[in-house]
């Protein structure tokens, strides 16, 4: 089935199965070699490493190669919350059953070539086991009645990606390509991005470009009519940033993101009530996304700790707007112990095309998918890291949770797809 685990532009629809994705995004063992920046500071280089620890702040905050060699292992578990009332794929009335679970396996390795070029390599796998919602049924009480799929999905995927990176003086040129293979989906990618840093090493400006080519292959078309044999799909995503020391304390960056998506965009597997039977999910064949985002790293001298502050806003020509707010406290203390605690809110609106279900056809597009309706939700992450000598070891456990009142824009039914769920990991870094 093509679900897939993953850093999401927004909550609302793509390949995945929720909006974030246990990421090797640990630091590694602080380096030994000083900063080229004269006046640095331990403030600096303290907010330096804790700004590290988030995906997307490491590009623009060291143009030059990585030191020695970073081994990276993470395992991670995610558990959906049982779906409550609900119908199997066979017609029978539930009151309570488990939904999706998955095992992720991630290795990274990052390497430095010589004093202009590093390379990274990271591997991930995947096995996915459990039901899904298909598509929402009106009850006769008016009540809408979420139909499962059942607990026959199980599926496996493989990522592997690689970046080398060149440096020549105040800039980094990176070049990636990346291969994503499942029963069912194949995905290939090429990247690339531009930073240069200013002459006094306070300021860096990125851009970035990246095309990915997709084939969508469903299984079980032959007990499925409804579902297409095979179809592809593309996306074209470019962005622009900018990343400003503005004291030894705090650093601050912002984004620009777009984001073009051709070709057979609807759901293979999933349905939609129109008027008195279910149908094929339909959506456009394009969709433009657009990101805005800004984020804040400030060092708390006094108590070695670190303030992270994010938002960010997307918007489509699908109808959705969302806001995402994280709010991290990064806290070192003695003996190379760190503890970490994050809040993130998140809110959209529904597509154009969502409804629970529709009383006639004449609409062209129609999807009761959870992902594209109106809903907010709240997410809280603990991590716990040990540095010692060369080695980095980092447990952190997720919990989030959905509700339709949470979204900004009014909606009058709640999707009863809605998930909530649990994630746990557990990393291990080597450096040498």
């Amino acid at each position: 089935m093509d679900i897939k685990i993953g850093t999401l532009m927004n909550d609302s629809y793509a390949k995945n199965t929720f909006s974030e994705q246990p990421k090797l995004d640990n630091p590694a063992p602080k380096n030994k070699k000083q900063s080229r920046t004269k006046n640095t500071s331990h403030s600096l280089a303290a907010l330096t490493a804790a700004a590290l620890a988030l995906p997307g702040m490491d590009n623009c905050l060291a143009i030059e190669p990585t030191e020695g060699t970073t081994v990276a292992f993470q395992q991670s578990r995610y558990v959906e919350g049982d779906q409550k009332n609900y119908v199997n794929s066979v017609g029978e009335n539930i009151s309570e059953g488990g939904r999706m679970s998955i095992d992720i396996s991630q290795l990274d390795m990052t390497t430095r070539i010589n004093d202009n070029l590093d390379l990274s390599i990271k591997t991930s796998h995947e096995v996915l086991s459990g039901a899904s919602p298909w598509f929402i049924a009106p009850g006769a009480d008016g009540e809408a009645i979420q139909v499962m799929s059942g607990a026959s999905i199980e599926e496996q995927r493989t990522d592997i990606s690689s970046t080398v990176g060149i440096y020549n003086g105040r800039t980094k040129t990176a070049i990636g390509v990346a291969y994503s293979q499942e029963d069912d989906y194949t995905s290939r990618t090429l990247s690339s991005s531009f930073d240069i840093e200013s002459k006094n090493k306070m300021r860096t400006f990125s851009i970035g470009v990246g095309y990915s080519d997709d084939t969508v292959e469903p299984v079980d078309t032959d007990q499925f009519s409804y579902r297409i044999e095979s179809d592809d799909r593309s996306s074209i995503k470019s962005h622009i940033g900018w990343t400003e020391i503005l004291s030894k304390n705090t650093v601050i960056q912002a984004n620009l993101g777009y984001t073009h998506n051709a070709g057979f965009l609807s759901d293979p597997y999933k349905l939609v009530w129109v008027g008195n039977a279910p149908v094929a999910d339909s959506r456009p064949e394009k969709r433009d996304q657009f990101t805005q985002s800004l984020r804040l790293r400030h060092h708390l001298a006094n108590t070695n700790s670190t303030l992270h502050a994010d938002y960010r806003y997307f918007s489509d020509d699908w109808g959705i707007d969302a806001h995402t707010f994280n709010l991290g406290l990064y806290q070192n203390l003695p003996n190379e112990w760190q503890v970490s605690g994050n809040v993130r809110l998140y809110s959209q609106s529904r597509a154009d095309f969502y409804s629970i279900y529709f009383t006639d056809d004449s609409t062209e597009h129609h999807s009761s998918d959870y992902r594209l309706s109106a809903f907010g939700s709240i997410s809280t992450t603990l991590s716990v890291q040990k540095t010692w000598q060369n080695w980095l070891l980092n447990i952190s456990a997720e919990h989030y949770e959905s509700d339709r009142n949470w979204s900004h824009k009014r909606t009058r039914s709640e999707n009863p797809g809605l998930v909530n769920f649990q994630v746990i990991s557990a990393g291990l870094n080597y450096q040498w």
